[in-house]
């Protein structure tokens, strides 16, 4: 024995293996009982694969003739649950010898070998590298890189480029490309394209370009794809030194190591060749590349190796992941004496879904019917119960996904109330978020179902939520005393502080009133002010406190006392423990739907502060939020799978992807839309040469005909497909073309149908969500206090309209909020300009500074903010400033007018019907021929194309609900903005200045598709009908602030102020 084991010979089967083996049909035998040499096993959808590789191993092993032991046999599987199955099933066959065959993914195989050769491979003290860690290197290289590179961005698209390096790093990885062969694929490419058809004229037009001309726009814009994509490739290796750095590696390396020491150590691999003689691989057409080549570098040492592979070209879906059809369509080239054996009996669906799902399926081009002689692929019903059933699949066109859901639910109500067995019914769709409103009617109605998804906590649970509040609220007090007062007012509203909403707007209102016309210096501060509170029993009362939460109030400053002494010495995994366990856990466990689950997420968020830590010693409170903010960008996050419904005895809701393998008597397949199951994500990923991997890539339509294929193969005998004419919102939906090929090579026809109208009712009613509470308002009396000397701008118009709630937490109250980086960004960039002028008005020469001046100006200002940003984005920001002011005061500053006036202030500005108005421009520029001026105002954001064209819609009566609920017909706000400042001026109660235009100054540059960026400058012209529809906006607003309607808000998810109520 190869490892020093007495050998042991099976004499006799297990009562379970010969069981299963004489369920095996002819085909299936034929494959299992196979003798020497390589075998190709093409399963379909319900052929019965699931035992065919275990049923493979128990037959080597007490096949008398074989004379193979267990240690011999190596099994590659997709995942490591697959393992797991196998194992399982060979323990029922064959018993205890079950463990000592090796059972691996791709992945854990390779693993195991480099821990066999350490010594060789040199990485002991290597660790995986978590997702988090990935994108930090990635986002630490694209810090790094020079002005210019075309990676490099700025705002929010900073980081634009680490998702399309990642998975452009993974497929170098899976497909084991050196970036030398990358860089002369884009070479060949980029050379060949003028002779590509693709991208040459196919017509004439005189006196411009004659057939076969090249299309030099196209060309153009394929080699500045193919440069960014050179550009990453450059990558490639700083990635790979960084990973080292830290003594991290991913899994993906694992496999070109493994690669690289074959083809180096001949000896290494010939140890491994001896020590496996029969490989056998599941799911083969999921594997990728690398995976690919592994197998068959183990297989190389003979001509004609033991490999017994089992996949099914029409079922390969995870292109995504890098699998390939390819590999399944290579092996018979790659062994040309190996043996097909296709599976046809089909023991899970009727003849009718088998011919219509055959006849989709049959429209690919990338199978192995037509590359091999004589294979056939047709799948014969022989379902005991199922396989003569004649009801035929259904398409079914709905008028909106509304009447597809309603009639949805109302037919699983049917069947429930029937009393068929839910866990009988499944419900697929392309994406998860399909069947949110299926999910929330089923509730609704009492049906039972099971939905199981990853979700990330840091965003989605509140309990994850509530220690991020905490320790931002901490970080901030360590950093600098009442550095987070920002946060404490929000921090208020946690359900563990018991603190009522009502109570919190009361202390708010209070603290402006107390600080109202005193200097900066004697203003309290939010915690100053809670404990004088807490210790003044009258000024409670004042404050129309309850006893309660004057209780809930003392509690609170206890608490925050206790965290901040916490924070100052405990380490951060017991800090999180302490406010998790202490405070926040106790107050949601009790009253929680799933208090399994909750627990698992409190165990989650513990654990990844300890690895964190573990991870890196010296982390701080900042660092630690700043790497839960990282992590919540990420496409997991921080992810836990929850389960919603009930698991085992309700309807099913899965996406096709999660359906493979799993089999149910009715299929609803639903959403089947153009643009969801043929969607593509511009930009997502790097565009590769044509020519890199011919046909492995595969084509994106077939990979979807095979998912819809998989999606169609579930159903037993009841398969119901269905699309719908509009959406949500009334935009035409187009029908995936497999419903097209569905009715032409099936022969099955649409339906129509449309919910009754009561039945249609009851589904929106049950969809609506509850209505949020309203915004906590104190007496009115001291809301007219606060509002008595009231005058609106045109920052709390256009804040009023998106929603009267965050006005009303930020205007009126005046709670503080922490300020963002293009908050930051902005406020310096205005500054460094108002400053420039008001150096050269204070010149005798009226001289400008020159532009290294003006950006000194910007940095010494934006310096003051570091505290606030993470030093990366505080490095980002401060470059890009200096870069945009220096390109601005290039293109404007010989034509800037010394006697501009900067930073002028109206502070009251009378309308006719009395309403007053205030307000601060950017800058006012004299007219040439002395007849008013011009007001500029400066904009650091990108140029919105629609913005300042869109204007409001002239609703009867100042409509500010219609105004409100759609923002389409209250007009853009940069629009607005424009006419509010002509109005200013012009009513402006000193008259001291009469406005001819508005204009808006980019200061980023603004770039069109083969185009040099520019500086753009956009005039906004003011007409009577313009001035007319934002006066309703004004009158309509002002009256509501004085009505103090602060009740409903946007209810958008990412309004902080709104989910206070929550």
């Amino acid at each position: 024995m190869l490892d020093g084991s007495p050998p042991i010979r099976l004499t006799a089967t297990t009562a379970a293996f010969a069981t299963e083996f004489a369920r095996l049909n002819t085909a299936q035998r034929r494959a299992v009982e196979h003798p020497d040499g390589p075998v190709l096993v093409v399963a379909g959808p319900g052929t019965g694969k699931t035992q065919l590789l275990a049923a493979r191993v128990a037959w080597l092993l007490q096949h008398p003739e074989m004379q193979v032991q267990a240690p011999e046999i190596l099994c590659l599987t997709y995942t490591e649950a697959a393992a797991h199955n196998m194992r399982q099933r060979l323990l029922r066959f064959i018993g205890p010898e079950a463990h000592r065959v090796a059972i691996h993914t791709f992945h854990s195989f390779c693993h195991q070998l480099i821990q066999e050769n350490a010594d060789y491979f040199g990485y002991h003290d290597l660790a995986p590298v978590s997702e988090l860690e990935t994108e930090d290197v990635l986002r630490q290289l694209i810090d790094a890189l020079p002005a210019g590179n075309v990676l490099r961005r700025v705002g929010e698209a900073a980081y634009y480029e680490v998702p399309r390096l990642s998975k452009l790093f993974a497929v170098m990885k899976k497909e084991d490309w050196s970036p030398a062969q990358l860089a002369e694929a884009i070479r060949v490419h980029v050379e060949g394209l003028p002779h590509r058809s693709e991208y040459q004229y196919q017509k004439s037009s005189a006196g411009k370009y004659a057939k076969g001309d090249p299309r030099q726009g196209l060309i153009d814009e394929e080699v500045k794809r193919m440069t960014a994509l050179a550009a990453g490739v450059e990558q490639f290796e700083p990635y790979r030194e960084a990973l080292r750095a830290r003594s991290r590696y991913d899994f993906d390396d694992m496999l070109g190591w493994t690669l690289q020491a074959f083809a180096e150590q001949p000896e290494l691999l010939l140890r491994y060749q001896e020590r496996y003689q029969h490989i056998l691989v599941d799911e083969y057409q999921d594997t990728n590349g690398a995976q690919n080549r592994i197998l068959h570098t183990l297989a190389s040492y003979w001509d004609n190796p033991n490999v017994f592979a089992v996949g099914d070209d029409d079922q390969s879906i995870f292109r995504f992941q890098g699998a390939s059809v390819a590999n399944v369509l290579d092996f018979t080239r790659q062994y040309p004496r190996a043996a097909v054996v296709v599976l046809e009996d089909n023991y899970r669906s009727s003849a009718a879904v088998l011919r219509a799902a055959t006849a989709l399926i049959g429209r690919n081009q990338e199978r192995l019917v037509g590359q091999l002689p004589g294979l056939s692929k047709l799948l014969h019903a022989r379902h005991p119960t199922f396989a003569d059933a004649v009801t035929p699949p259904a398409i079914r066109r709905f008028p909106s996904p509304l009447h597809e859901a309603a009639c949805i639910v109302a037919e699983l109500e049917a069947l429930h109330r029937a009393g068929f067995p839910l866990h009988q019914c499944a419900v697929l769709s392309h994406d998860h978020g399909q069947v949110d409103d299926l999910a929330t009617l089923l509730t609704a109605r009492g049906v039972p179902f099971a939905r199981r998804r990853k979700v990330n906590i840091l965003s989605e649970e509140p309990l994850a939520k509530g220690l991020r509040a905490i320790l931002t609220y901490l970080a901030a007090e360590l950093h600098q005393a009442h550095g987070g007062e920002s946060h404490l007012f929000q921090l208020l509203h946690l359900d563990a502080l018991r603190l009522a909403p009502l109570d919190c707007a009361r202390l708010a209102a209070g603290l402006r009133r107390h600080n109202q016309g005193l200097p900066p210096e004697q203003r309290l501060r939010w915690r100053d002010w809670l404990s004088q509170v807490t210790a003044t029993p009258e000024l409670a009362t004042t404050l129309q406190l309850t006893a309660e939460a004057r209780t809930a109030l003392g509690r609170v400053v206890a608490l925050l006392e206790r965290w901040l002494t916490a924070a100052a010495s405990l380490p951060l995994p017991a800090l999180a423990e302490h406010i998790c366990l202490e405070t926040l856990l106790p107050c949601q466990l009790a009253t929680h739907p799933q208090p399994d689950h909750l627990l698992d997420v409190a165990r989650t968020l513990l654990q990844f502060v300890r690895t964190e830590c573990r991870r890196h010693p010296l982390l701080t409170l900042a660092g630690l939020l700043e790497v839960m903010t990282m992590l919540e960008r990420l496409r997991e996050g921080l992810p836990l799978e929850r389960s919603t419904g009930t698991a085992s005895a309700g309807v099913q809701l899965l996406t096709a992807h999660g359906a493979k393998g799993l089999e149910f008597e009715r299929v609803w397949l639903i959403g089947c839309h153009q643009s969801v199951w043929l969607k593509t994500k511009a930009g997502a990923s790097f565009k590769l040469p044509d020519a890199l991997l011919p046909g492995a890539t595969g084509s994106p339509i077939e990979e979807a005909r095979r998912l819809f294929f998989v999606g169609l193969t579930r159903a037993q005998e009841h398969l119901l497909i269905s699309t719908c004419v509009q959406d949500q919102a009334g935009k035409d939906l187009a029908d995936c073309e497999f419903i097209a090929e569905l009715q032409q090579y099936a022969g099955l026809t649409i339906t129509d149908v449309a919910v009754p109208a009561d039945e249609l009712l009851r589904a929106q009613l049950q969809l609506l969500p509850p209505p949020p509470p309203p915004a906590a308002l104190p007496d009115p009396r001291v809301l007219d206090e606060l509002l008595a000397d009231y005058s609106l701008s045109a920052t709390h118009l256009n804040a009023y309209l998106k929603c009267p709630v965050a006005f009303y937490y930020q205007q009126v109250l005046r709670v503080p909020a922490p300020r963002n980086e293009y908050l930051l960004f902005g406020s310096s960039m205005h500054h460094a300009l108002e400053q420039a002028f008001r150096q050269a008005q204070a010149d005798v020469g009226l001289r400008f500074a020159d532009a290294e001046t003006l950006a000194a100006i910007f940095a010494d200002h934006f310096r003051r903010t570091r505290h606030e940003l993470p030093a990366a984005t505080y490095e980002r920001y401060l470059h890009h400033g200096r870069t945009l002011l220096t390109g601005y005061h290039a293109r404007y500053a010989a034509s800037w007018p010394a006697t501009a006036v900067v930073e002028h202030a109206v502070r009251r500005a009378v309308l006719p019907d009395g309403i007053v108005l205030n307000g601060k421009l950017d800058r006012l520029d004299p007219r040439a021929d002395g007849r008013g001026y011009d007001v500029l105002d400066y904009k650091t954001g990108k140029w919105k194309k629609y913005d300042p064209k869109r204007r409001a819609a002239a609703l009867p009566a100042g409509d500010l609900e219609a105004w409100r609920a759609d923002e389409k017909t209250r007009g853009g706000d940069y629009w607005r903005q424009a006419i509010f400042y002509h109005l200013l001026l012009t009513h402006d109660v000193e008259r001291r200045f009469t406005p001819v235009s508005v204009a808006f100054d980019y200061l980023e540059p603004h770039t069109e598709p083969g185009q040099p960026a520019e500086l753009l400058r956009e005039y906004i012209h003011v007409t009577p009908a313009d001035e007319q529809a934002v006066l309703a906006q004004i009158q309509a607003v002002d009256a509501a602030i004085r009505r103090r309607e602060f009740g409903q808000g946007c209810a958008q998810p990412e309004c902080t102020w709104c989910q206070l109520r929550s």
